[in-house]
């Protein structure tokens, strides 16, 4: 059983503090780093799982909720600034569909 939802609406551009799973990930299993050496450096060192800071992309209300359509889901935008893949490539932050991400 899923824990209770205590937010009943998400409002575009608000601040959220949200959980970021790198199994999850559409953009090829980025990871967050401090810094680029984390990145690039092998073994790579950086968050895989945790808690990060983002903005919500739309509008989301929990009466359209349902957790088994990712489509109902929240869409934030990662703010963190730099994220690496295992191989040591750098994300394109700037693309803002690269950090865009539908969360449930």
């Amino acid at each position: 059983m899923a824990p209770p939802i205590k937010v009943n609406r998400l409002t575009i551009g608000q601040k959220v503090h949200c959980f970021h799973r790198y199994c999850q990930d559409p953009q090829g299993n980025f990871f967050m780093v401090q810094n680029k050496t984390e990145g690039a450096l092998h073994p790579s060192i950086g968050k895989t799982d945790g808690w990060t800071h983002g903005i919500v992309a739309e509008e989301w209300n929990l009466n359209n909720y349902e957790i088994g359509r990712q489509e109902t889901w929240p869409c934030i935008r990662w703010t963190h600034k730099l994220w690496y893949d295992r191989r040591g490539r750098r994300l394109d932050v700037a693309q803002e569909t690269h950090v865009t991400q539908r969360i449930p």
